[in-house]
């Protein structure tokens, strides 16, 4: 996306919601945008918001060139460094890439540094590689580094089943929280209901074309999706035992709350049940909705 179009969508945002707190920058890998990226980040310091970039250190190859990078970002204003890693991040990008870019975030006072490790059942790398390494100890302790562990999944198939005494630890039941909190906008100019794992893939949270309208009406028009409004109440676990149920079919274990989303719409026959059971939970979803709203 170019940088004019980057500046037009978050004048737009902030604008329609002055609230937002903070833009992250991410993708995809968010350092492809090259020197744009530094203009975006000190135009976001400008209008007064905080800023986050999520990359996988690919630019990190040794320690100069982390700090050149990184030095220029916090010139601009960065705020808050993400870095993904894991078994296939580190088939492109190795872990040395990571620690470098690391160690520089550290030494350049940028905080919080936020690692997202993949985590399936057979991880080989984990967060305890990490928490073995001398020179980070003490800024995971001090809470300068935080680690988290996200479930990693594949999407060849989509979301592929796994048995169930290998399904991650992440917690899948509940609401969906990804939803109304944010505005999320792809490098296309589509505006998405959420940042979630497969929402790229996932029609029915593709809200519209910001080149053909507001930022505000595909924002409000959420609220008039009752799917969306169950998502929000319920999460699609839920729901997906819900048709699952109605279909008399056997109940699937998936790694992420997001897989059971894309599960939800993979079919015409399950949007044909989703309507009928949202007719079924309408008056629950909608007092629970006033409820959230309330608090």
């Amino acid at each position: 996306m170019p940088f004019k179009r980057i500046k037009s969508h978050i004048d737009e945002a902030l604008q329609t919601y002055p609230s937002i707190k903070i833009v992250i920058l991410t993708g995809g890998e968010c350092f492809l945008l090259g020197k744009d990226l530094e203009r975006v980040i000190e135009y976001i310091r400008e209008k007064g918001r905080l800023s986050r970039v999520v990359t996988n250190a690919y630019w990190a190859k040794d320690y100069d060139s982390a700090v050149k990078k990184l030095s220029t970002l916090k010139t601009a204003g960065l705020t808050e460094f993400n870095i993904s890693t894991g078994d296939n991040h580190q088939q492109f990008v190795p872990f040395q890439y990571v620690a470098n870019a690391i160690e520089v975030a550290l030494f350049l006072n940028i905080s919080p540094v936020v690692i997202a490790i993949e985590a399936h059942p057979n991880s080989k790398f984990t967060r305890a590689n990490i928490e073995q390494i001398d020179k980070f100890k003490e800024s995971i302790e001090n809470k300068k580094i935080t680690i988290i562990e996200g479930a990693w999944m594949n999407f060849v198939n989509n979301a592929d089943n796994i048995p169930d005494n290998k399904i991650c630890t992440n917690v899948i039941s509940g609401r969906c929280e990804y939803l109304f909190h944010g505005i999320t906008i792809n490098p296309y100019s589509q505006m998405l209901a959420c940042c979630g794992l497969t929402v790229e893939y996932n029609p029915y949270l593709k809200l519209g074309d910001l080149t053909r309208n507001t930022l505000a009406d595909l924002h409000e028009k959420q609220f008039e999706d009752l799917f969306k409004l169950w998502l929000y109440v319920d999460g699609p676990k839920h729901i997906y035992e819900c048709i699952q149920k109605k279909k008399k079919s056997a109940l699937e274990k998936f790694p992420h709350k997001c897989a059971y989303c894309m599960e939800i719409i993979k079919n015409e026959e399950n949007i044909s049940i989703l309507k009928t059971c949202i007719k079924k939970e309408l008056p629950s979803i909608l007092s629970r909705i006033n409820l959230l709203k309330a608090l």
